[in-house]
């Protein structure tokens, strides 16, 4: 399921954009890092393979030799915090004591950022690599070498974008306190690449699965990873309206929880209540669940106003969902 509304440009009006992402997990490389067994992963060159707070996986050039060097696999989180960041993990075939580098594109240069050594043992090892902290967006590789010379080596470029945790550290924990009890552990971003001029904010849900739980064979299992991300520079007003409009999106995507049937169902009932099929009826009725708790129809975009209907169906999500499977990185079992 992919949600995407766009402000029309006509509007002065800074508008909304939910996403969510539904993938099917792809095969997982001999000895992957547990988490990235069922993490959310696309299997493209990057920008294309970025997916907004999910793991891109971006596959790396094989040796035509069965028995050479090269790169399986580059796991890495695309969006990430200054604050908080994950390794870049690199799956080496046949390690055997190579030194394998994470570098960084400065002014049209490589730069080695961080560089560690393989094992000398196994046919496929994960190095992990510590990323530096580095606000913005950001190019990274990581090279293996393949053979006895530098011309010779697997290369994998990807994209990174962290956000500034420090610069924003007041805004996102004022965001942070008008969703707390609904999303209180969901990642906030500030000026993601996915915040355009004329973009508020951004919710994305990335569901994968099902897939096989460790030492299992049959897929049983499902996971998503979500975040929220926002564009700085609101009223505090308009923070509180984006802020609740992405975390009703977040919400939005619980019912999944229950199963296939159970989901379709509630969409049913949200596109009957507004008047609108997926997306569309998706960012109406989180325009008025964001109304029905500031009390305010100023900030409403998707909907001139909110009837008393659609207010009730939007109560009813806070209460049915709201506090219920809150965690951004939730694993369930997966029903029809």
């Amino acid at each position: 399921m992919r949600l995407r509304s766009l402000a029309p440009a006509a509007r002065p009006v800074v508008g909304f954009v939910a996403l969510a992402l539904v993938l099917q997990v792809p095969e997982v490389s001999e000895a992957a890092p547990a988490a990235a067994a069922a993490a959310p992963a696309t299997r493209a060159s990057v920008p294309a393979s970025r997916a907004n707070g999910s793991t891109a996986r971006a596959s790396a050039r094989r040796s035509s030799s069965g028995g050479a060097t090269s790169l399986v696999d580059v796991i890495v989180a695309p969006l990430q915090s200054t604050a908080k960041r994950t390794p870049v993990q690199a799956g080496v075939r046949n390690p055997r004591g190579q030194h394998v580098t994470l570098q960084r594109l400065d002014r049209g240069r490589w730069t080695t950022v961080r560089s560690r050594t393989a094992p000398r043992t196994g046919s496929v090892a994960w190095v992990a690599l510590a990323l530096p902290a580095k606000a913005g967006d950001v190019r990274y590789r990581v090279v293996v070498p393949t053979g006895r010379t530098r011309a010779t080596a697997a290369v994998r470029a990807f994209s990174v974008f962290q956000s500034d945790a420090r610069k924003h550290a007041r805004y996102i924990t004022k965001a942070r306190s008008y969703v707390a009890r609904y999303c209180p552990s969901t990642p906030i971003y500030i000026d993601t690449p996915s915040i355009g001029p004329r973009t508020a904010g951004v919710a994305t849900t990335t569901v994968v699965g099902p897939f096989a739980p460790p030492g299992k064979r049959k897929a049983t299992r499902m996971r998503w990873e979500q975040a929220i991300e926002l564009r700085s520079g609101m009223s505090t007003s308009q923070l509180r309206h984006a802020a609740l409009h992405e975390c009703a999106h977040i919400v939005q995507a619980r019912p999944l929880v229950a199963g296939a049937k159970a989901a379709a169902k509630r969409q049913k009932i949200t596109e009957k209540r507004y008047g609108a099929k997926g997306a569309a009826a998706a960012e109406r009725q989180a325009d008025c669940m964001a109304t029905a708790l500031t009390g305010s129809s100023r900030h409403l975009y998707y909907v001139p106003r909110c009837t008393r209907a659609q207010l009730a169906d939007a109560r009813a999500m806070w209460r049915g969902y709201g506090t219920k499977h809150r965690s951004p990185t939730l694993t369930w079992t997966a029903r029809r």
